[in-house]
């Protein structure tokens, strides 16, 4: 393959690759958001646990009950959007290094064609020089 068709594929596989890390960088942001929100919810469930305890207006009126349905169906739908991004992740992982491996083929074949045309134009030079 040409050198210049090589550097051509060369910058389309590092467009890629760019586009792979920008892809995965946005879904490790989502999974650190729903990880941090899901450490915010324990946070709270824990402080409002020993509030609850001794609170006995709230056992009255059943706001114990609707705060703990509450956070249970949180932490689930938390916990279910954590697993979605993080099977996202686990794709898009793959694909990075996918696009990862392109890219480094891509350069060494790159890196191969240059010393090979370095060696044709040595040889040339050569046989110009030793020729009549």
């Amino acid at each position: 393959m040409r050198l210049d068709r090589i550097g051509q594929l060369s910058e389309v596989m590092r467009a890629l690759f760019a586009k792979e890390q920008r892809e995965i960088s946005a879904i490790l942001e989502r999974e650190s958001d729903l990880r941090g929100k899901l450490v915010q919810l324990e946070l709270q469930v824990s402080q409002n646990r020993d509030a609850c305890l001794n609170n006995h207006q709230l056992h009255a009126v059943g706001a114990q009950l609707l705060w703990q349905g509450w956070t249970t169906r949180t932490h689930r739908q938390l916990n279910t959007e954590l697993a979605q991004v993080m099977s996202e992740k686990l794709m898009a992982m793959g694909r990075v290094r996918l696009a990862f491996g392109r890219q480094q083929a891509v350069e060494m074949m790159q890196k191969a064609e240059l010393k090979a045309s370095r060696v044709r134009k040595s040889r040339k030079r050569d046989q110009t020089l030793v020729s009549p």
